[in-house]
């Protein structure tokens, strides 16, 4: 069983490259949507395996360096859900108390990365400083995650800088926190958010059902903000 067929979508690399002292390469990375698009992609990896098990699956890393790394999420018409959330039931679990699939990294270094989400039901056309919730988009990520872990559907790390640009003119200079994702909620604790104009402490999440409630952000999302002493 192939990767691609493992986790139900095609995934293209134009180079990889393991060295004998598992020091790890992979250029041109592209993991594509059940529409054959793509949907996470990479110019360049580099790290080195620290355990590579098989049963169960677990891998782990020293600390990953990234460059170019593009994220496309993305709801089409006449589907239920986002396009990652219908690409992570494949890591759901299928038979009874296994043990879900594990990845660790030491860190993980993002340089020059971006995002976008588009939903094609509810796009508008953007206008800059005009926030439309059908379409986000950020550039020129830099970021430093420490203690990435990924169990199962669960994503955790504690964010030790993310600074971006987003396409309506607002500028992230720096976040930290505690960061957590999975099926049910998304927490950001202990936060620290920097901007040209201002300093604000907070806690942070999202609540919902499913991940498929991203498809319907405004009405499935619950938001929970606890803001501390700012400036």
């Amino acid at each position: 069983e192939t990767l691609s067929e493992k986790w139900n979508s095609r995934i293209t690399i134009g180079h990889i490259y393991l060295s004998p002292t598992l020091k790890l390469t992979v250029e041109d990375l592209v993991i594509r949507d059940h529409h054959d698009n793509s949907m996470i992609a990479a110019g360049k990896l580099k790290s080195r395996f620290t355990t590579l098990k098989f049963s169960p699956f677990k891998l782990g890393f020293s600390d990953i360096e990234s460059d170019k790394i593009r994220v496309n999420i993305r709801k089409y018409k006449g589907d239920d859900a986002v396009n990652i959330s219908i690409w992570a039931k494949n890591f759901q679990k299928k038979k009874k108390n296994p043990k879900p699939f594990e990845m660790t990294a030491s860190s993980i270094i993002l340089k020059n990365a971006y995002f976008i989400y588009h939903n094609d039901l509810t796009c508008r056309t953007k206008d800059k400083g005009d926030i439309d919730f059908g379409y986000f988009e950020l550039k020129n990520i830099d970021a430093r995650l420490d203690q990435f872990t990924i169990m199962g559907s669960d994503i955790s790390a504690d964010i030790e800088h993310l600074a971006f640009t987003q396409y309506t003119g607002f500028i992230l200079r720096n976040l930290s926190g505690k960061f957590h994702i999975g099926p049910k909620g998304l927490e950001l604790k202990s936060a620290t958010l920097a901007t040209p104009t201002s300093h604000v402490f907070l806690d942070f999440a999202f609540e919902y059902g499913s991940w498929k409630d991203y498809g319907d952000f405004l009405n499935k999302i619950k938001f929970n903000v606890l803001a501390k002493t700012s400036t």
